[in-house]
């Protein structure tokens, strides 16, 4: 009985994992580059068409030495 309930559990947490992983926005691909001096960082998402742009922006972050900011 014991094992049947902990197979269950691990069924149910098992499918929960995939919708949860949606819920969170990874980029698809980044660059880091300098253009003219600035140095940027851009991140591009590939995301739902119900995806409100806003909750993309990111606070400011260090990478490599720099400060990378929202613009």
């Amino acid at each position: 009985m014991k094992k049947l309930v902990t197979t269950g559990i691990a069924l149910v947490m098992a499918l929960m994992l995939p919708f949860s992983a949606y819920a969170m926005e990874v980029p698809t691909g980044t660059v880091i580059q300098n253009l003219n001096g600035v140095q940027q960082y851009i991140k591009t998402y590939t995301v739902s068409a119900g995806t409100d742009p806003q909750e993309l922006i990111e606070e400011p972050f260090d990478y490599e030495g720099f400060t990378y900011r929202y613009a």
